[in-house]
């Protein structure tokens, strides 16, 4: 299937491009493979590949021992790294039929991924990574959308709402997300730790803020572009002591 065919563009008020999954999407290729995705997930966006590719460039960097995807949806980051890497992975989500299309991709690319139904950090085994683990990277692609700059396009509603929106100018699942990791960073103290996210340009400046007051931590904080040049990445990196 041609997937020009299946995926419409939609251009958002601040311009950012994405693409809507209204009609029904197979399967579709990402960082040079090929992913099953349900109407419970968003459509993956060729953007989120800038993501993956700081992710391997810290991998070869650091030696981490395990990776987290949080909020995985489809699983196409977890898996992208985890078959890059060959990192012990773990892909968390709040939906189980995200979770669902997930395990179908674990599984169609033959990978021992670990999947997890948390909201966010908050669950027992994501404790555990933190406890047992000293040298975690995480990776976030949560809902960033905005309510108020969509307009009433029956396309973009038809997208998963809990995948795609959040609160607080979208900044809501983000905000609680950095307020989560400073308590685990302060109750496990790992020994290295870096974070590669994807947002919205508007919410960098904001997320860097959240680091540097909330999560109290001394570290490197870099943003960068995507392949249109919008900047709506962060990495940050972090050692203990």
């Amino acid at each position: 299937m041609n997937e020009s065919s299946v995926i419409k563009t939609l251009a958002f008020p601040n311009g950012r491009v994405f693409p809507s999954s209204v009609n029904s999407v197979h399967s579709l290729h990402f960082f040079g493979r090929e992913f099953l995705i349900s109407q419970s997930v968003l459509v993956p966006r060729l953007e989120t590949e800038c993501l993956v590719r700081r992710a391997l460039r810290l991998s070869r960097e650091y030696h981490f021992d395990i990776a987290m995807d949080i909020g995985t949806g489809s699983g196409i980051i977890a898996v992208s790294v985890a078959a890059e890497t060959g990192i012990t992975t773990v892909a968390t989500d709040i939906s189980s039929s995200a979770l669902a299309t997930a395990r179908d991709n674990i599984r169609r690319h033959d990978l021992q991924i670990r999947t997890v139904r948390a909201d966010l950090l908050d669950h027992p085994e994501i404790d555990r990574v933190f406890a047992e683990c000293p040298r975690i990277l995480l990776l976030a692609n949560l809902p960033y959308v905005d309510r108020a700059q969509i307009a009433d396009d029956s396309d973009i509603h038809a997208e998963p709402a809990l995948a795609l929106f959040s609160e607080d100018r979208g900044f809501a699942c983000y905000d609680r997300f950095f307020t989560e990791l400073h308590r685990k960073i302060r109750i496990h103290k790992p020994h290295r730790l870096a974070l590669v996210a994807e947002m919205d340009p508007s919410q960098i400046s904001r997320a860097r803020s959240r680091i540097i007051e909330n999560c109290n931590e001394s570290g490197t904080i870099e943003t960068f572009a995507d392949y249109a040049g919008d900047v709506r990445f962060l990495a940050w990196r972090y050692e203990s002591g």
